[in-house]
């Protein structure tokens, strides 16, 4: 099954081919992109090359090339819900997950491949839904979140590494995802009318 390939200002999000792989190495292998993505830290390099083919084949993730480096900096996907939701079943709705080079944060880049997936997935994928998850210590993924559209569902203890955290669960429907962008259209309109109603009293 091909992907389809999106592309944005400065980015093109695609499949994954074999020549991403050391880029791919490069932010798997971060501790801090590990632990904000609840991953255990490396202890097999074996266990890693085998899972990196493995996860590169997936056809729900899209590699985040960032185009003033044509570079693969990250990786975003909506995939299969991995936990069972009452409130899901019998409907198109998928989960959100991301992980970014941390060499490339606060660059917006992130904010940029959410909404691009986003678009993708409700107005090509035709979902219904799509949600995502992230713990409460990790304070950029949240506000990310919330920027893009999201909304706070719950807080939830969950064990994770034989301790204890909190994870924030989000969600965006399909109604609400098709409001906010008539609202930016017409605060878009707004804007240009205001724009061209001032010309034309200049031009008096």
């Amino acid at each position: 099954m091909l992907m389809k390939m999106i592309e944005t200002s400065r980015l093109i999000l695609r499949g994954f081919i074999d020549e991403d792989f050391e880029d791919y190495w490069e932010y798997y292998s971060q501790p801090l992109v590990r632990e904000a993505a609840g991953l255990s830290p490396i202890d097999s390099d074996t266990f890693v090359w085998a899972k990196i083919r493995l996860d590169m084949k997936n056809v729900e993730r899209f590699a985040i090339i960032y185009r003033p480096e044509m570079k693969t900096v990250g990786e975003i996907q909506l995939s299969t819900l991995g936990r069972k939701n009452p409130e899901f079943e019998g409907h198109n709705v998928r989960e959100m997950s991301y992980m970014l080079n941390q060499d490339y944060h606060r660059r917006g880049i992130m904010t940029e491949a959410v909404k691009a997936t986003l678009k993708h997935g409700f107005e090509d994928m035709k979902l219904e839904g799509v949600c995502l998850s992230c713990f409460a210590r990790n304070i950029a993924s949240l506000k990310l979140s919330l920027k893009c559209g999201f909304r706070f569902v719950s807080a939830e203890k969950v064990e994770h590494e034989h301790e204890m955290h909190t994870v924030f669960s989000m969600e965006m429907t399909q109604k609400e995802y098709f409001q906010a962008k008539q609202e930016k259209e017409r605060a878009k309109e707004r804007k240009s009318l205001t724009r061209g109603s001032l010309f034309d009293t200049i031009n008096l």
